[in-house]
């Protein structure tokens, strides 16, 4: 036997013990800006170190390039054919 379905009920928001007339959640507005297209440019930066006459980069030329705006982004030997066994290490940061 087929029973009568009854009509759906509107959804309401949960309210809060303390606050009966306040939802649970409140609802919190968003506000979007039209802003100019903008295209990412970089700065690159290279410092080779050639481990036969210096130390590899310590942790002060590393922080002092930091605080520049310079991020490590990769660390690099020397090609298998170079003997001379030079780092690379290779910075980024934006041109903006």
């Amino acid at each position: 036997m087929l029973m009568p379905m009854s009509p759906p009920q509107p959804m309401r928001h949960p309210v809060s013990a303390s606050h009966p007339q306040s939802p649970a959640h409140p609802i919190i507005p968003m506000v979007f800006e039209e802003r100019e297209p903008r295209h990412a440019a970089w700065e690159y930066h290279v410092v080779v170190i050639d481990p036969r006459e210096d130390e590899p980069l310590a942790e002060a030329p590393l922080a002092a390039l930091g605080a520049d705006g310079w991020l490590l982004a990769s660390v690099l030997r020397a090609p298998a054919g170079d003997a001379s066994g030079r780092l690379y290490y290779y910075f980024v940061r934006s041109a903006f």
